[in-house]
């Protein structure tokens, strides 16, 4: 197939697709380098208007350097993505199909297409199969502002504050660790105390009554760090408190906590078009394993005016350049 035909065929293909899955005719202008290489489908759940004009302008660059056909299906929300995904897959002359939110059927839908290639975003249950990957942010930075942005979301108590977890984590344990250095590194010396979720839904008996539960842990301070996913019948026990929610997860789902929440991992979303185009260009592309993206900004406040330190946004940049330099080292605090 010629590169113009292969573009032909992607860009019928797309059209019909967009139509089924958005019920709008968009437009393909961003899709007319002179000569078609590589063929990417996108699609995601957006953060702001301010991406979605980001990601056009990204594509149309690709186009005239990378020789890159991209379209993005933008959806209203994530429960969307199964539809999207199917289509996508089966458009002809897809080479990489992107996804920024999870969706339950990859697994069978890449099974389905072997010959295409899947990346998704985020720290979601992404099978291990050899035409799909993971992508996300810098592990250790990240968990390590976490523990720097909850300390400074609990500034307003002198207890500290609260780690849900699904179990509790050893003192080994790295993540841990390095929530313990971010906390170090905002000033505060005392321990965060971690809440499994056995303390606020004790488990049940076989006689299906409540048992006694074995932790003896309970929320305290004003902020509340996600290591785990929280269920939302567990926030259902809490949500009254009014904590303010430190998330470590890139979810796009639809969190009943999400109203609380005032940080989270960014949106990987840009970063990671950028870098599949050029490993796709350059031949480099691999798949079957989980990959770090570098990005300059890993946390976005969603609420900062909730935090006391009105600053705190300027700082976090200067933070976020010393990690990326070197600078600042949380394993030495």
């Amino acid at each position: 197939m010629t590169f113009n035909r292969r573009f032909a065929a992607f860009v019928a293909a797309v059209a019909v697709s967009a139509v089924l899955v958005s019920g709008c005719q968009p437009e393909y202008d961003q899709l007319k380098p002179n000569q078609v290489k590589w063929a990417m489908s996108v699609i995601a759940v957006a953060d702001n208007d301010e991406q979605k004009a980001a990601i056009q302008e990204m594509t149309s660059q690709l186009a005239g350097t990378l020789a890159m056909a991209t379209n993005v299906t933008w959806l209203a929300k994530p429960e969307e993505a199964a539809a999207a995904l199917d289509k996508a897959a089966g458009t002809p002359g897809v080479d990489l199909v992107l996804l920024n939110t999870a969706s339950d059927n990859l697994q069978a839908v890449a099974q389905k297409h072997p010959e295409k290639r899947f990346a998704v975003l985020g720290d979601e249950n992404v099978p291990q199969l050899s035409n799909v990957r993971t992508m996300r942010h810098d592990h250790n930075r990240m968990m390590f502002l976490a523990g720097f942005l909850a300390a400074e979301a609990n500034k307003e108590s002198s207890a500290p504050f609260s780690v849900y977890v699904d179990k509790v984590r050893p003192t080994t344990d790295s993540d841990w660790q390095l929530v313990l250095a971010g906390v170090r590194f905002a000033g505060r010396k005392d321990a965060p105390v971690q809440v499994p979720k056995d303390a606020i839904l004790p488990p049940t008996t076989n006689t299906g009554k409540t048992g006694t539960s074995v932790q003896k842990a309970t929320l305290t301070g004003r902020s509340l760090l996600l290591m785990d996913e929280m269920p939302d019948e567990v926030w259902a026990k809490i949500q009254d408190r009014g904590m303010k929610i430190i998330r470590t997860d890139q979810s796009t789902k639809g969190l009943a906590y999400q109203s609380n929440s005032v940080a989270q991992p960014s949106s990987l979303l840009q970063e990671a078009v950028k870098e599949e185009s050029q490993l796709l260009q350059e031949g480099k592309w691999s798949a079957g394993q989980a990959v770090e993206v570098p990005a300059k900004q890993i946390y976005q406040l969603t609420q900062p005016g909730l935090f006391l330190d009105k600053s705190l946004a300027t700082r976090l940049e200067l933070i976020n350049d010393q990690l990326a330099s070197g600078a600042l080292k949380p394993g030495t605090w």
